[in-house]
């Protein structure tokens, strides 16, 4: 399940930062599972993405943003490096 996660998020990341658009957790969770059916908790698809910055293939990149209820909170950005960006231009 992991694997599929990581591969997942890496080609979603990537086609979402060619648009010009970063995506934070919360984001990337609604691409790759839009109805929930997987049924897994945001502490699991954190672990796997840290494992992914980890390995040089993301960067994160904390910003404050005030939501539509007017709540100030931190998230954080999943981009991806330029070493994953050229893997995916060679395919």
């Amino acid at each position: 399940m992991t694997v599929w996660i990581e591969v997942g998020a890496e080609f979603v990341i990537v086609k979402n930062w060619e648009r010009g658009r970063s995506l934070y957790l919360r984001q990337l969770v609604r691409e790759l599972d839009p109805q929930g059916s997987m049924n897994l908790d945001a502490g699991t698809w954190r672990k796997d993405l840290e494992k992914l910055v980890y390995q040089g293939n993301l960067t994160r990149r904390e910003k404050r943003i005030i939501d539509k209820d007017h709540r100030a909170r931190r998230v954080v950005y999943y981009e991806p490096t330029p070493k994953l960006i050229t893997s995916y231009q060679k395919l």
